[in-house]
């Protein structure tokens, strides 16, 4: 008995604690969670969606930008940016990338590297080069994987490239030929003028017409630089 009537006089703060409580119950409930917008640029779409999804926000991709230097999908911007406070279910405003249209192959043949280089860079095209000797000249394209104009399947395509001349030429043999045609395949070839020499000495009116070649040197089928051929020597002889 003296125990209830020492509770009794607690019960007019029964009111005022139920209150607080309640109070700080609601105050609870109702209270919004804050949370810090994670980054996402330079994360592939696939990623960002799995974050966001975690995180209780919201994609929304506004726009796309051409990038072959990037995977497609990647995300080039947000907003609200990095690090700021939001609430869950708040859209984040995405700007991803994507791949330039090519509908066919543009064609390289019979251009120079600065050409060709500049062509492709505007397209977006990456490319592998593979030099191959040639009579063409250094540095011109002469073939390509992907014929030209023909639907292109990546940006990706193959060149091949002039490196010039072969090094090594199979020295022919020139015994027995008028000097005037040995003269013209040295001019033709860019090979540097023979050392001829006469069977006889010849007088001052003499022009080597009817003269042939009886000796060679190099011997016929030696190899030789061709980028740096040794003095060649003949001697001709008049034909009566």
């Amino acid at each position: 008995m003296n125990f209830y009537f020492s509770l009794k006089k607690y019960f007019w703060f029964m009111p005022f604690l139920s209150f607080w409580l309640g109070y700080i119950v609601f105050n609870k409930l109702l209270t919004p969670t804050y949370i810090t917008t994670p980054d996402l640029v330079g994360k592939n779409i696939n990623t960002v969606i799995s974050i966001l999804t975690k995180h209780q926000l919201n994609p929304r991709i506004i726009t796309q930008k051409e990038d072959n230097d990037l995977d497609e999908g990647t995300v080039l911007s947000q907003q609200p940016q990095t690090g700021q406070t939001i609430r869950p279910h708040t859209s984040i405003f995405l700007i991803t990338s994507k791949k330039s249209p090519i509908t066919s192959t543009p064609s390289c043949i019979g251009l120079s590297s600065h050409e060709y280089e500049q062509l492709l860079k505007k397209l977006h095209i990456k490319y592998k080069t593979y030099f191959i000797p040639s009579m063409t000249n250094a540095g011109i394209c002469i073939g390509q994987l992907m014929n030209p104009a023909t639907t292109i399947t990546n940006t990706h395509i193959t060149l091949y490239v002039s490196s010039g001349k072969n090094q090594l030429l199979l020295f022919p043999r020139l015994i027995g030929l008028p000097i005037t045609q040995v003269k013209e395949f040295f001019q033709e070839q860019g090979i540097r003028p023979p050392e001829i020499i006469h069977t006889q000495n010849p007088n001052q009116e003499h022009i080597c017409n009817n003269c042939t070649v009886i000796e060679q040197k190099p011997m016929p089928g030696s190899y030789i630089n061709f980028n740096n051929p040794p003095q060649v020597y003949l001697q001709i002889k008049e034909q009566s």
